[in-house]
């Protein structure tokens, strides 16, 4: 169960790193 949350957690992180990235443009 928890290991799910922690992909998920993974996915978001990465989510919000794209984003950052084309904000920062």
């Amino acid at each position: 169960g928890s290991y799910v949350k922690v992909v998920i957690l993974c996915c978001l992180c990465i989510q919000e790193d794209h984003m950052w990235r084309l904000l920062s443009i």
